[in-house]
């Protein structure tokens, strides 16, 4: 039986056990998570959370509406059996009426079989599966991603470990903020917020820096489970022409090859950011993009 419950009606304890049980276990849906990034999170759980679905909720004008939250990937339905179209059906269709608006991403364990299609759409992430070697990676990464590993080298460029996320995310906002308008300066400081806490297995605040200590490229990992996530990352443009991502990339995968099972690229539907991530050898995992709208005709049709 799958059940709704309110914020304030889940047993979080019991939610990250069972999270942990699943074999499709993400750190997004860590409870300390999704109260960082979400106004609000209600659920659907299924049995003694046996299966589970956060919903990040909201109200605008009296409608009550589910939405993803940013530096929030990929949510959906984390489960201890199989996510078969089957299961993926029953909970959707158990999402309570008053929900006028779904807009959901569902993770990529979530089978598209029997879905209801004409709300869904296809999105591309990235992973690596890590070998239990370097050099069996180093001898797949492409031309191009090898050659600009080489150039951050010989542009004596250094690779080092922070304790602190905000500047590298203040970075971030510098080089690509403008890129992403809809997210506000409150959403970067919640997602600072979230940095503080200890939620998965580490994080990770990584940069590449010249010989003046000035940062060419910064990011920024969660370890949960058996994943590496990369959240946000970016590159000045000095940076790009020294290779300083790339460089970033390969000291991640070095250091990560002994801990965990895959790394996360958390994307992407933009071809030359996918090329990037295919130049260290990840594959492309599709995941679903889960659009309904409830509302009335008219209502819609005032939306446009």
């Amino acid at each position: 039986m799958i059940r709704y419950l309110t914020h304030n009606e889940i047993d979080k304890s019991k939610w990250d056990s069972s999270l942990e049980s699943c074999y499709n276990p993400l750190i997004y849906a860590r409870s300390a998570y999704l109260d960082a990034v979400c106004d609000e999170w209600d659920a659907l759980v299924m049995n003694d959370y046996d299966a589970m679905m956060p919903l990040p909720v909201r109200k605008k004008y009296g409608v009550y509406y589910v939405y993803q939250p940013f530096f929030c990937q990929q949510l959906g339905i984390f489960s201890k059996f199989l996510v078969s179209g089957f299961l993926v059906n029953k909970f959707l269709d158990a999402l309570p009426d008053k929900f006028r608006y779904i807009d959901s991403q569902l993770n990529s364990a979530c089978s598209m079989d029997e879905y209801k299609n004409e709300c869904i759409s296809e999105r591309k992430n990235h992973e690596l599966l890590l070998l239990p070697a370097y050099e069996n990676h180093a001898r797949s990464f492409s031309e191009n991603t090898k050659r600009n590993i080489g150039k951050a080298l010989k542009n004596e460029l250094f690779f080092c470990r922070e304790t602190d996320a905000a500047p590298l995310v203040d970075f971030y906002i510098a080089q690509n903020g403008s890129k992403s308008p809809e997210v506000k300066p409150g959403d970067y400081n919640r997602f600072k917020d979230l940095l503080k806490k200890p939620i998965g297995r580490e994080w990770q605040f990584v940069r590449v820096h010249n010989k003046q200590n000035e940062t060419l490229a910064a990011g920024i990992f969660a370890g949960y489970a058996e994943r590496l996530t990369y959240l946000m990352g970016a590159s000045s443009e000095q940076g790009k022409e020294l290779g300083a991502m790339h460089a970033l990339m390969n000291e991640v995968i070095k250091n990560a090859i002994d801990n965990y099972v895959v790394i996360d690229f958390e994307g992407s539907d933009i071809e030359g950011v996918a090329r990037f991530y295919r130049g260290f050898g990840a594959v492309e995992v599709p995941y679903f993009h889960y659009k309904e709208n409830r509302l009335p005709a008219l209502v819609r049709l005032l939306k446009r």
